[in-house]
């Protein structure tokens, strides 16, 4: 069990970190950009960020019912 735990800590930090960097990316790219464009990165950013909390929330259940199995 504690190797599913760490597991799931491992995929949570890959995902994080992954969305930090696309996230970082558009940021960059949008704060050259006006109208449109902006806009378009902007929603870009609040869908990865969306996607993200999302996955957190998955792997928070799995947590939870990994820490419950156990029992």
């Amino acid at each position: 069990m504690a190797a599913d735990n760490e597991s799931a800590r491992s995929r949570l930090i890959d995902d994080f970190s992954a969305v930090l960097s696309e996230a970082e990316d558009m940021l960059r790219r949008a704060a050259g950009e006006t109208g449109d464009k902006a806009r378009d990165l902007r929603s870009q950013v609040e869908a990865k960020l969306l996607t993200a909390k999302l996955r957190l929330q998955e792997l928070q259940e799995e947590i939870i019912y990994l820490k419950v199995k156990q029992r």
